[in-house]
């Protein structure tokens, strides 16, 4: 397979599993979701409140510590 095949199959099954996800997070139920708090590590480490706000204006209510 050459690499442009390659490229485009990795493409197709991105588009898969983003699609898999909308469709199983957002147009058939609702799940809870969470986030990861080494994530953010990067923007914890330079300003945590604004790092704990934009959790929140995620929508995301659970985290997990590490």
């Amino acid at each position: 397979m050459n690499q442009k095949s390659q490229l485009f199959q990795m493409n197709l099954s991105f588009l898969a599993v983003i699609f898999f996800l909308f469709n199983t997070l957002i147009m058939n139920e609702q799940k809870d979701i969470g986030i990861q708090l080494y994530s953010l590590r990067n923007q914890l480490d330079q300003n945590a409140d604004r790092a704990l706000k934009l959790i929140d204006h995620w929508g995301l209510k659970y985290i997990e510590g590490g």
